[in-house]
């Protein structure tokens, strides 16, 4: 089995998208399969030493990075060129093997779809969002409603779904019972020690990790807070 991960975003982009996907994507060639990661190229380093010193990984010959140089117009840059070397890769790589190919990106999944009709190649959707119902949303904008109509056109093509959160999970089930799916909660350990619910509770402390602006919720999050804390609860915000 070779394993084929797919990140539009820049190598070394700050912030946990590109680098958890990294780290995510190491792990398979930890364990001794073949992986190869498709990213952005950003701009000029050594790869081997970036690993080491920026995502604090060891080289793995296992481990392959390719590092694709974006369009470019003006001051614009476009994901395609990312896109068409995965694809060139992956038609490649299943000549000798299985290739599971992961990806968070949306725009990467009619590619996806057409890839799968190979009996060597399997494909993934990691979800970070929630765009098959959106009745949840105060305000839908036209990138949500193109999410939607890409959920439910592509994701009953896939071979799995992978949810950052159970719930999560539960959401998208409910939409799509049919797609098996698996819950990897991202950057937290399990808390081995307070297994019964009602001992977390007694905690009364919530910690919320993300982006605080319009489109994260950040209205809902405000009034929650407020509400929760006049009941006791504390609420923690951490982001970069």
């Amino acid at each position: 089995m070779i394993f084929v991960w797919i990140n539009k975003r820049n190598w070394k982009t700050p912030g946990p998208i590109v680098n958890v996907a990294v780290h995510n994507a190491y792990s398979f060639s930890a364990i001794g399969f073949e992986t190869h990661f498709c990213v952005g190229a950003g701009e000029d380093s050594d790869t081997h030493a970036d690993l080491e010193e920026f995502y604090g990984l060891k080289t793995n010959p296992k481990f392959h990075v390719h590092r694709i140089r974006r369009w470019q117009n003006g001051g614009d840059t476009y994901s395609m060129p990312i896109f068409f070397c995965a694809l060139r890769l992956i038609r490649n790589l299943c000549r000798k093997d299985q290739v599971a190919v992961i990806t968070r990106e949306s725009g990467f999944l009619w590619f996806l779809v057409w890839l799968r009709c190979h009996p060597r190649i399997s494909g993934y959707y990691e979800l970070h969002d929630f765009y098959a119902d959106l009745s949840w949303m105060e305000r839908t904008k036209g990138e949500h409603r193109r999410e939607k109509v890409y959920e439910h056109l592509f994701l009953p093509r896939m071979d799995g779904l992978i949810c950052i959160t159970q719930a999560q999970q539960d959401l998208y089930r409910s939409v799509f019972p049919r797609i098996p799916s698996c819950a990897f909660p991202l950057g937290t350990g399990k808390l081995n020690n307070v297994s019964n619910p009602e001992q977390r509770r007694t905690r009364r402390t919530l910690v919320y990790v993300g982006h605080m602006h319009e489109e994260k919720g950040l209205n809902f999050l405000l009034r929650v807070s407020a509400r929760l804390a006049a009941s006791g609860v504390k609420i923690l915000f951490l982001q970069r």
